[in-house]
């Protein structure tokens, strides 16, 4: 049987199957970051007309941490609401991230934040002896 490698989106775990002994091998990189889930919420209903400006601040807000690369995806819900996945190093670094956008800033949304961990389940379908 040949052997199979693994890689997440951004390398965070690497997760190989030998060919020889069939064993799963799990190696963290370097850097220790996570995965975050951060679903905005409305904490006031707003006339977005009267933000236009609050929001393209926002929209460039939201390019900037993607360049940094702690935002390394964006998009809204059925209902519009903002979600991202940030990497960072844990919840509390990526609050400090979110706190900076200006509708936080405005306190017209907040972050639900959640901390992504990698799943393991698939190893329950291997023998692991």
């Amino acid at each position: 049987m040949p052997g199979w490698s693994w890689f997440s989106q951004n390398d965070t775990f690497v997760r190989r199957l030998s060919a020889s002994g069939g064993k799963v091998l799990t190696t963290p990189k370097q850097d220790n970051n996570m995965k975050i889930l951060a679903i905005e919420k409305e904490l006031k209903t707003v006339d977005w007309e009267n933000e236009s400006q609050t929001l393209i601040e926002e929209a460039k807000s939201a390019y900037k941490l993607m360049l940094s690369g702690n935002l390394r995806e964006i998009y809204f819900s059925e209902n519009k609401n903002a979600v991202l996945i940030l990497e960072c190093e844990d919840k509390i670094v990526a609050k400090q991230l979110l706190d900076k956008l200006p509708l936080v800033k405005k306190g017209i949304i907040y972050f639900e934040i959640i901390e992504l961990h990698p799943y393991t389940g698939f190893t329950r379908l291997m023998d692991l002896e």
